[in-house]
């Protein structure tokens, strides 16, 4: 792709298409316009907050590879949870946006982006277990923490029912209740 040596549309034509497929989407030959079709289904996938490479929180790694196919950019899971400090603009643009200027505005940190209104998303407001949860980040509507598979509770502080081994989290840096 992008050779440039003028032997048609055809070339663009099949840059676009494997453009599309590298980014996880379906060509449709019997489209009129866009024929990349990113057939993402999310609404029934679990809310597991991921933040990804371009520093966009998704709600959950289904969503992340819908906006991967949509802008066609490499999007990747950058780490579980919502997104630790100031988000970046696209890659177009090395500035940082501060999180004042996004729509749900800042964590009482004054640095971290809160995820929705009444702080939701910022870390420590529920006083997290910082082994079972994931960065400290909760609901704080609801005092709900985002906790790491198998560990329950508000503050992610004991494993659900039918897991055992929280310690083993501690000292066998365990990713969870087994």
């Amino acid at each position: 792709c992008g050779s440039g040596d003028g032997s048609g549309s055809g070339d663009a034509i099949e840059c676009e298409r494997d453009s599309c497929r590298k980014y996880g989407g379906s060509w449709d030959e019997d489209m009129e316009d866009d024929r990349c079709v990113c057939d993402y289904t999310c609404g029934t996938v679990p809310q597991n907050l991921v933040c990804g490479s371009d520093g966009v929180a998704y709600a959950n790694e289904c969503e992340l590879k819908k906006s991967r196919c949509e802008k066609r950019q490499d999007i990747y899971v950058a780490s579980q949870g919502p997104c630790q400090g100031v988000p970046t603009l696209p890659s177009s643009s090395p500035e940082l946006l501060h999180c004042s200027k996004t729509v749900y505005g800042c964590c009482p940190d004054n640095m971290t982006l809160a995820l929705g209104v009444g702080s939701a998303g910022c870390p420590s407001t529920c006083h997290c277990n910082p082994y079972g949860s994931y960065g400290g980040s909760c609901d704080p509507s609801i005092g709900q923490c985002s906790c790491k598979p198998g560990v329950g509770g508000l503050k992610c502080d004991r494993c659900e029912p039918g897991f055992w081994n929280f310690r083993g989290i501690i000292t066998d840096r365990k990713s969870g209740c087994t």
